[in-house]
């Protein structure tokens, strides 16, 4: 790493900390207006339904976006076992989501799990602009329904005229068209920024764009049941406020977006209590971020255990012989 590389990996620290501290300065200020006492009152007043609804939709977005891995490993034409895809994906996506940098540890996690099946860093690295490429088309398409749909509602926590967000919600859903266009016509690659980004083909860009609607919908989802039933915003315009909020978090660079995501959510919905939607999104940090870790480690454990009890197995057998 030469000194450049150093000095930028140094000042990318530094930003992640500012903007961490500048979230935790800023719940500070507005939990400062209610007490902990009432927050865990929130919590509690959450029905088990809705908490059991909510853990279920948060593993469905996981289990949903197995599928770009799928999609990955399709257009690498290697070859990989449908669980042996799901498993590694669903740790993968647990790691990144949780620990940050998803790119890094998400790959990690990929190279091991594929490696065997003969898939290099190269084609891991496939994989993962993959599965980056279904997350923003399904990103731009429910932002771009959001503010073309919900403006009216979501002016409020973005306080932007309501004509802006419209025409910024058509300029998305134009782009997302003029890109399926693109692919339509078989074109491969787009230069972007002094790089040229393979393309699928049309039918696995549909496939991505179904697969990540679908699981963004799910992510949302599982916050969005948690929140009181009389919440105004309905759920086409929550969705990209929560998609905003969550760029946000990965543009921090901050493990999970904590506090940054938090926060940002309190600016966005300002019509919800603030200790109702922190209740809500400290459950939902439990359900959709932990949980899901906490299950990831334990497969990671319980795979490594099996394969070390099959290698006693063979030593034994060996010695038999």
């Amino acid at each position: 790493m030469d000194l450049s590389e150093k000095t930028r990996s140094c000042l990318l620290a530094l930003v992640t900390l500012a903007v961490f501290a500048f979230a935790l300065v800023a719940l500070h200020k507005i939990s400062a207006e209610f007490t902990f006492a009432q927050l865990k009152v929130e919590v509690r007043a959450m029905s088990i339904r809705n908490l059991v609804l909510s853990a279920l939709v948060a593993m469905l977005s996981y289990l949903l976006l197995t599928a770009f891995d799928w999609v990955g490993m399709k257009l690498t034409g290697k070859p990989v076992p449908f669980w042996q895809v799901v498993q590694t994906a669903f740790v993968a996506n647990a790691f990144g989501h949780t620990l940050g940098m998803a790119t890094f540890t998400g790959g990690a996690v990929r190279l091991r799990g594929y490696f065997s099946h003969g898939l290099n860093a190269a084609g891991v690295a496939y994989v993962v602009g993959s599965a980056g490429l279904g997350f923003l088309l399904g990103c731009v398409l429910c932002v771009g329904l959001a503010l073309v749909l919900e403006a009216h509602r979501i002016t409020a926590g973005l306080h932007i005229p309501v004509s802006v967000l419209h025409w910024i919600g058509i300029a998305l859903l134009a782009g997302l068209a003029l890109l399926l266009g693109l692919l339509s016509i078989g074109k491969k690659s787009i230069h972007v920024w002094r790089r040229d980004i393979a393309l699928p083909s049309l039918e696995d860009g549909l496939v991505m764009l179904f697969f990540s609607t679908l699981s963004l919908s799910c992510a949302a989802g599982a916050l969005y049941l948690l929140l009181p039933a009389a919440t105004e915003i309905r759920f086409i315009g929550f969705i990209g406020l929560y998609l905003i909020a969550i760029a946000i978090g990965v543009i921090s660079h901050v493990p999970g977006g904590l506090g940054v995501f938090e926060a940002t959510m309190l600016v966005l919905l300002p019509n919800i209590p603030a200790p109702t939607l922190l209740g809500a999104a400290l459950v939902y940090r439990v359900l959709y971020f932990f949980l899901p870790f906490g299950l990831a480690c334990l497969l990671v454990v319980v795979r490594f255990l099996l394969a070390r009890w099959e290698r006693l197995k063979q030593l034994q057998r060996n010695r038999r012989q």
